[in-house]
């Protein structure tokens, strides 16, 4: 699901960049793409579905910092995963994640009936929550403890 910073470009098509309006975060950047199908591992039930599914990514970054702040993927205005990445200064020199948040939505009609189902069992019939097949689920991931480059020869890190 954490992909590496390539991986949100060597996937995309059509891409373009977006300035943002943001007096707070002047730096940000947009860049957006739609996704290559061929690229992604899901089978399409038919020609139509592949036609017509057309997912776009948008991966915000701060160009003050390097970093990539956050990754949406979504079809027309309907999200279907959001990861937001935090980041800390190590060793007075890098920027690291400290924190990635990823927020993923699922529309399954037989995953939501036996949520439903489980969560009635629970709370009871007569507070029945409003029917939607759309399923929402979180994971977040912590770093810590990061050792830079320890160890390491400088000749890694140079052409010969």
């Amino acid at each position: 699901m954490f992909t590496s910073p390539n991986d949100n470009f060597d996937n995309l098509t059509d891409m373009f960049i977006k300035k943002l309006d943001n007096t707070k975060y002047p730096n940000d950047i947009i860049i957006s793409g739609q996704v290559i199908l061929d690229s992604l591992k899901v089978d399409m039930p038919n020609e139509y579905a592949k036609l017509t599914f057309k997912p776009t990514v948008e991966v915000k970054i701060d160009t003050l910092k390097w970093v990539i702040k956050s990754v949406i993927t979504k079809i027309d205005t309907l999200k279907l995963v959001e990861i937001y990445n935090y980041y800390d200064y190590v060793d007075e020199k890098y920027y690291v994640p400290k924190e990635s948040k990823l927020k993923y939505y699922l529309k399954d009609k037989k995953l939501s009936n036996w949520l439903k189902k489980d969560l009635n069992s629970v709370i009871g019939e007569k507070s029945k929550p409003k029917s939607t097949d759309m399923i929402e689920g979180n994971i977040s991931v912590q770093f810590e403890n990061y050792k830079i480059n320890s160890g390491l020869p400088i000749s890694i890190f140079q052409d010969d």
